[in-house]
């Protein structure tokens, strides 16, 4: 089961620009499962992260997000950098 199947709710899509993304191949269905990624291969913001002293306690997901970012983006050797070489640089 995978995104473009025969029975997959969603089909890829790029743009002539190059953005790319998902749309529904069909009909959808109240609370139908999309998409799903496993925690494992996600950029985490929980309150644990080695980032956890770089951010004010209770901050909210979107602050330790962005300074667990920042801190990937240091690292010489991730398995992320080709995710973080396509983030912009700033944001308006």
């Amino acid at each position: 089961e995978g995104v473009g199947g025969g029975d997959s709710p969603v089909a890829l899509y790029e743009t002539e620009d190059g953005e790319r993304g998902i749309l529904a191949a069909g009909p959808l269905a109240a609370k139908q499962v999309l998409a799903a990624v496993p925690l494992r291969l996600a950029i985490k913001d929980y309150d644990t992260a080695p980032i956890s002293h770089l951010v004010y306690p209770g901050a909210p997901w979107s602050v330790r997000l962005a300074a667990q970012l920042m801190s990937l983006r240091r690292q010489a050797a991730t398995p992320w950098a080709p995710y973080l070489a396509v983030l912009p640089k700033s944001v308006p």
